[in-house]
């Protein structure tokens, strides 16, 4: 694990996953977890758009490289997705601690 960050992560996540399944969620814990949803909707939203605006502007500026820097941007905006979910799930874990 040492060499792989990523791989310990997402172990991590799978494993809280699979606690979170077998708990109940509390009313708090339910409350805490729509606000979550909406603070990363609210945030991915921008980031999606702020994706789409620069790799439609790359395709327009640079025709051979545009294929490529668009798959770019488009793991970018993924990672920064995943990255607000899994923040947002973290929160949720620390509301049931």
């Amino acid at each position: 694990m040492e060499g792989s960050p990523l791989a310990a992560g997402a172990i991590a996540f799978a494993a809280g996953m699979v606690i979170a399944a077998v708990l109940p969620a509390t009313d708090a814990e339910v409350e805490a977890s729509k606000r979550i949803v909406d603070t990363a909707r609210e945030q991915g939203g921008p980031i999606m758009e702020s994706a789409k605006s620069a790799s439609q502007h790359i395709a327009s500026e640079m025709q051979d490289s545009a294929g490529e820097a668009a798959q770019q941007v488009a793991e970018t905006a993924k990672s920064s997705a995943r990255t607000v979910k899994d923040e947002g799930s973290a929160s949720a874990e620390r509301v049931k601690s």
